[in-house]
């Protein structure tokens, strides 16, 4: 989690993904290479998926044709509670995992209330629902999503030399930034 956290945030292929998913068109016009980002990101797929399917493997006693199904319901809706964009090209490797950590209690809160796997599923399916709407309003609005909000300056801290204030040049009040913004 920390490995893909510091590659999507601070490193050049962390930001061709982004970009990419953002607008593939536009990426493929500041010089970024598409198709090789897409199989890239696709392999690296691939190879968690294949990581997992051990993991869980070697973790359960008995296996069936129907084990891990539902899953991915859980996984999209983790993803856009973390506040992933439909459009894509937005969002965090913590948002994903505090969305993760929102359908984990979500799901032993349901198990607990003895709500049976039809009606639970329903319920997830609503949960989805919801944070997709929930995005798509936000992103009409110019807003950022919850998750956003939360995780804006997690490791984004400003510098302390940078100046906190701006001054006018006909006037030697300080004005703070705050005050300009909500001027504007």
């Amino acid at each position: 989690m920390v490995i893909f956290g510091f590659i999507s945030n601070k490193t050049i292929a962390g930001r061709h993904v982004y970009a990419v998913g953002g607008n593939r068109h536009a990426a493929e016009l500041s010089g970024v290479q598409s198709k090789k980002v897409n199989f890239m990101v696709m392999m690296n797929m691939s190879i968690l998926a294949a990581l997992a399917g051990m993991i869980f493997v070697g973790r359960s006693t008995a296996s069936g044709p129907f084990d891990g199904v539902g899953w991915e319901l859980d996984a999209i809706a983790a993803v856009f509670i973390g506040g992933a964009a439909v459009t894509g090209g937005v969002g965090t490797v913590i948002g994903s995992i505090i969305g993760g950590l929102v359908m984990a209690v979500l799901n032993n809160g349901l198990q607990l209330l003895g709500i049976g796997a039809d009606m639970t599923q329903i319920i997830k399916g609503l949960v989805l629902l919801v944070a997709v709407a929930f995005d798509v309003y936000n992103k009409t609005q110019g807003k950022p999503s919850i998750t956003g909000l939360l995780t804006r300056n997690f490791g984004n801290r400003s510098k302390p030399d940078q100046p906190s204030e701006v001054r006018s040049p006909d006037s030697e009040q300080a004005i703070s930034t705050k005050e300009v913004i909500s001027k504007s």
